[in-house]
């Protein structure tokens, strides 16, 4: 116990690292420009501050070092590209103390040994900072963007970007490496790579998702909720073990319903789309995530004239209780998730055009919640599962005349409620677990709606997601 509290302490402080790390760049960059430009007149005074400046970036540099070994406890990192960091590390806080020292004649050496040592400082700021980078970002990222021209002058091997390669026909794409792939490198590698395997998982190739990390169980093929990928990403987003961490986007619903599909389906490599059973839905999804154009007769998105909400309201919802996202590129709808005990419902009003997918899924929303929401025109979905919604909440949903999915698990709802369903001409698929909905009424709203699907049991995990 004692060790797991010491463990955790070191973290605490390890974590410290990424700001401490800036100070002594700064004292010691700013020593060096001082020694330059006091060489003219104007700015010889300057002489006087230099020793405390490089004082001062010697012992924060060891400050940084202390922290950084911290956190290379937790893990996760290249061990050659980590242990080259470090050694580079103390040697910049030998280099700025020698520095130091020399100038202020505590070591008694001739004036071209300071300015050796100076210059190598300024150098190991450089290398240091760089080693670092790769550490936290992965070893591509600083020359990521550079023209393939110049990284060629400069003898960079040119890769292929991680993209997904366009697209013409949804049948040619491959599952794995132009569907799942892109959104692991989109929202997953940043910790997951060959610099940085956070947890010891490498999420950069199939192979590398398919070994898992320290669980061991990252993808069970066949069986998503044993998968340690999925349980991750279906958390609720306040929880600690939720993934991407704070602070990063997460993936969308559709993107965690794609994933979902794929380990279900065997967590296929090599096959092409045309080669995988998928149901319209599924292919929908999917044609929006690769960016093809959606077949003839799938109507995903309504086919109104709508301007794309600009970015200052997407924040002003945003600081409101909500995540905001676009539904895809070049497309003015967005997807909406509310938090738990956050959210000002009156806010969506600003977008209320542009919502075209809401999540209130367990935030404690209420009946008249929905009378903001059935003010949503062009809404397709809705989930407020796990929340007080009774019937006469669901009498105010009968103008969402775009409404294809309704998730109402874990409500109060019965079999009034329904009634006022009916009007919903669109709506295809319906969640009514754990509801005191008889089967009877479900039958009757059926015979109004051919077209509808209604799960009411445990065996759809959809209704279960979070």
């Amino acid at each position: 116990m004692l060790l797991y509290i010491f463990s955790d302490i070191v973290l605490f402080f390890g974590r410290f690292h990424p700001l401490v790390v800036h100070l002594p760049i700064g004292f010691l960059l700013l020593a060096g420009i001082m020694e330059l430009v006091s060489k003219k007149p104007k700015y010889k005074a300057l002489q006087d501050a230099i020793p405390f400046t490089l004082l001062l970036g010697a012992i924060s540099a060891f400050v940084a070092c202390m922290f950084g070994f911290m956190l290379s406890t937790d893990g996760g990192y290249n061990t050659e590209t980590l242990n080259l960091h470090q050694w580079m590390g103390i040697l910049l806080t030998i280099a700025a103390a020698t520095a130091y020292l020399i100038k202020t004649n505590l070591l008694e050496l001739p004036p071209k040994a300071y300015l050796g040592m100076l210059v190598t400082t300024m150098a190991l700021i450089g290398v240091t900072g760089h080693l670092g980078g790769n550490l936290t970002h992965g070893s591509t990222y600083l020359t990521q963007h550079l023209p393939d021209p110049v990284k060629k002058i400069a003898g960079i091997e040119v890769q292929e970007a991680y993209e997904r390669r366009e697209i013409k026909n949804l049948d040619s794409a491959l599952v794995f490496n132009d569907v799942i792939l892109p959104m692991m490198k989109m929202r997953c590698t940043n910790c997951h790579n060959e610099d940085k395997m956070k947890g010891d998982l490498l999420l950069t190739s199939f192979d590398g998702m398919m070994q898992g990390g320290k669980e061991g169980n990252t993808i069970v093929s066949g069986d998503p909720i044993k998968s340690e990928l999925y349980h991750r990403i279906t958390l609720s987003h306040s929880d600690d073990d939720f993934m991407p961490p704070e602070g990063k986007t997460p993936l969308s619903e559709d993107q965690v319903e794609i994933i979902k599909w794929w380990i279900e389906n065997g967590a296929e490599n090599e096959k092409l789309i045309s080669e995988v059973e998928l149901t319209e839905e599924q292919r929908k999804l999917i044609a929006i995530e690769v960016g093809v154009e959606p077949e003839q007769g799938a109507t995903v998105l309504p086919a109104m004239n709508v301007a794309k909400a600009s970015d200052e309201t997407i924040n002003q919802v945003s600081n409101k209780g909500f995540y905001v996202a676009q539904i895809a590129e070049d497309v003015p709808f967005v997807d909406v998730r509310g938090y738990a005990g956050k959210l000002e419902i009156n806010e969506l009003l600003q977008i209320k055009e542009q919502v075209l997918w809401l999540n209130l899924s367990e935030t404690g929303i209420t009946d008249e919640t929905l009378e903001v929401v059935a003010q949503l025109p062009n809404l397709m979905r809705l989930r407020i599962e796990k929340n007080s919604i009774t019937d006469d909440g669901l009498k105010h949903l009968g103008n969402l005349q775009h409404l294809e999915y309704l998730n109402l698990y874990g409500t109060q709802v019965t079999d009034d409620g329904l009634k006022h369903l009916e009007q919903l001409s669109k709506l295809k698929k319906l969640y009514l677990w754990q509801t005191s909905v008889s089967n009877e009424a479900i039958e009757k709203l059926k015979t109004k709606l051919p077209n509808l699907t209604v799960i009411k049991g445990t065996i759809d995990t959809d209704a279960q997601k979070s």
